[in-house]
Order: structure tokens, then sequence, then C-alpha cells
């Protein structure tokens, strides 16, 4: 047979949909809450009109409030699980007897809740580490007769528009820290060298947070001292 030019076709129409149900591959990914059945069922999820459907697909997100959600937003539904004191009442009141019924069928269906996911209890920074040693400067940039070992505290100034300028530390390190709130506090270590040589090397530190309004030339300051180095530049001590 043969189609002659400019001649118009029948068209085209789906014959059938067939669902496949046979057990796929099994595969890694980067999400902890992604989820896959092996054999047979389905997810039961449910949108916000409380409508439920049905699904294989097992790739869910935690929402803001700890409800695990498929991409259409539709809620993963289960049963509770009893905890031990649960199930310890539920034995002692029906002992005895027989109800005849599944615990499933005495639970109500419900949104898959991870508490975790709704209220992680904040952690305060603790300590930090610190491995750059670029960060420890051989140059004495910061000068005070009165406080050679201090120069940059007593340069310190919060009220200025730059607390610390360029020609008073000769290296510094911005870091985020968190307070035990959860609140997070932009932080910036300077480090500068000092007159002493030899065996050791002495280097002063300054820490100070940023600050939006100033009323005093120390508001920000944090810490102040100096760290020992010695030749190899292993940190042997710390004074502040």
């Amino acid at each position: 047979s043969h189609v002659a030019v400019g001649q118009h076709g029948m068209g085209v129409r789906v014959e059938e949909i067939a669902t496949n149900f046979t057990q796929g591959g099994f595969e890694s990914t980067n999400s902890l809450t992604d989820l896959a059945i092996n054999g047979k069922g389905y997810f039961l999820v449910q949108d916000t009109y409380g409508s439920n459907y049905y699904t294989r697909a097992g790739d869910f997100n935690v929402d803001n409030e700890g409800v695990l959600r498929n991409p259409n937003g539709l809620a993963l539904m289960g049963y509770k699980l009893a905890s031990d004191l649960d199930e310890q009442s539920k034995e002692s009141t029906t002992e005895g007897s027989d109800t005849g019924t599944t615990d499933n069928q005495n639970k109500e269906l419900q949104a898959i809740d991870i508490d975790r996911f709704k209220h992680v209890d904040a952690k305060a920074t603790s300590h930090i580490t610190i491995t750059d040693t670029n960060l420890v400067p051989s140059s004495n940039v910061s000068q005070n007769e009165d406080n050679p070992y201090f120069s940059m505290l007593a340069n310190y100034d919060a009220t200025s528009e730059t607390p610390l300028t360029s020609s008073d530390y000769s290296n510094a390190q911005g870091l985020t820290l968190y307070d035990q709130d959860g609140n997070t506090h932009e932080v910036t270590i300077y480090y500068d060298g000092t007159p002493q040589k030899g065996a050791t090397q002495n280097i002063e530190f300054l820490v100070a947070e940023k600050m939006d309004e100033a009323t005093g030339a120390g508001d920000g300051l944090l810490m102040s001292g100096i760290l020992q180095f010695d030749l190899a530049g292993q940190l042997t001590g710390l004074s502040a």
C-alpha cells in the first residue's frame, strides 16, 4: 500500500492503558525521606480536602510542620505506632477478652509527622577549629607603644564606621556563630603580629561581633588576647 501526497489520515487514538505492577529496581538517592515499597502495596496519600489517593512513588519531603508530602503536596498517611506504655495499658484493659479486631481498626489514620523535623533544639557554638596557617601573620601592622601586645584592642572603636581598619591588623577571618536560642551572630577574628621575636612567636588576636548600632567604643568586642606559636607553627599557648 501507499499514501498519496496530501492524503489525510484517520488520526490516532489511545487503544489501551496498561499499568505495570511488576517490582521495579531500587535506587539510592540523596534524600533521607525517599521511600520504596518492596513487594505489593501502595503509599496512601491525602489532599487537604481529605480525599485519599494511592501511589507507588516514594519521593517524599518534610514540610515546615514535619509532615511527609509528595511533590504534589499530598500528605503520606499511616497509623501511629503505640509506645511500650500504650501497649501495656492496652493489655491491662483487654486482658481476658477477645474483641476480634485488628490493632489498626482501633487507630486513626493520620498524616505521618516526623516530630524531630518540627522543632530542633538550638545548639550554641561551643568551639571553633582554625586550620588555615596562612592566618598567622609574621608582620606587626598595628602599633601602640603603650600596649605593644594589645595594639588592636587599644585601637578598637565600635563607634567608628570600621571598628578596625586594614592598617590595624594583618589578617582577618569572618565566622558565623550560634547562640543558645539558635540566633546567628556574624563575628570577625583579627590577627596581627607583635614585636617579640625568638623561639616562639606571639600573635595578638581580637574577636568582635558586627554591630548594627554601637553606643560605646567597646560594643561588639568579645575577646582579645595572645596566641603563642613555636617555630613549626604549632599553637603552644593562649591567653585572653
